[in-house]
């Protein structure tokens, strides 16, 4: 009956994860098509038109409590015609602020009708000790309520879209710059890093990073077997070091149905 799609921004992994989650329950009746993926690091991401039978799970990663300006961009070639969608922020333990109504404004406005929300906290991509191992055991349980709850939803006919927390306007944009350091001396020469770049900031001949277009997204430190990006320990320490007031307490994922 329903073509399933996940429509996420991930460059580290997390929110595709989730995504995949809330889709595998959707997807469980026999009268659902496999999941589809639209994956929006793909700088050649293609316009699409999903028709009216589709379910969307859309999921991004929260940037300085905004959706990722990438991700922004990429989702405006969908083109849904009241598609029901289910949207999803993961977050590194500290706030996830506007980003859960921005992506819900986002998803408005290619066609898309948000019928569930979820804010899901995940591994902070640069300061790893600030929501270790999450989605845990405890979270992936909630989550999988949650896809149950939002499948009955869809099957009662029920479309109605939920109140979101965030502000209008949003919060400034601001996109943190670490520096990403490149080890030649241990670099392979794969190109895996600038292949898989979701901005194109890594040049393929040297495989140094242009600062000026990275988005901090960290894609390339997580792929790369040999280790040979990073960011600066003492940046990393001392980003931890500051952030421990507002990130150090678990905070709970949030549901919106």
């Amino acid at each position: 009956m329903h073509n399933i799609y996940s429509i996420t921004f991930s460059p580290t992994g997390q929110s595709r994860k989730i995504s995949y989650q809330i889709a595998e329950v959707l997807s469980g009746d026999k009268q659902c098509s496999e999941i589809k993926e639209i994956d929006l690091c793909d700088t050649a991401v293609e316009t699409v038109t999903l028709s009216a039978d589709c379910i969307a799970v859309v999921s991004v990663p929260c940037y300085g409590g905004r959706v990722p300006q990438t991700a922004v961009e990429r989702m405006k070639k969908i083109r849904a015609h009241d598609v029901p969608a289910i949207i999803c922020v993961s977050y590194g333990n500290r706030a996830f602020e506007d980003s859960l109504l921005e992506l819900a404004d986002v998803c408005d406005g290619c066609g898309f009708r948000v019928i569930g929300a979820a804010a899901v906290v995940a591994e902070h991509n640069i300061m790893h000790v600030y929501g270790a191992g999450r989605p845990d055991e405890a979270d992936r349980a909630e989550i999988r309520a949650f896809s149950e709850r939002i499948r009955t939803k869809v099957y009662s006919g029920d479309f109605n879209s939920p109140e979101l927390p965030g502000n209008h306007p949003y919060k400034e944009y601001h996109v943190l710059k670490a520096p990403v350091l490149f080890e030649k001396s241990r670099c392979a020469g794969c190109g895996l890093c600038a292949a898989e770049c979701p901005v194109n900031a890594i040049s393929a001949d040297d495989f140094q990073t242009d600062m000026e277009i990275c988005v901090n997204c960290m894609r390339c430190i997580s792929i790369c077997k040999n280790g040979c990006r990073h960011l600066p320990d003492e940046f990393v320490y001392g980003l931890i070091e500051k952030m421990k007031p507002v990130c150090e307490n678990r905070k709970a994922a949030e549901f919106f149905i």
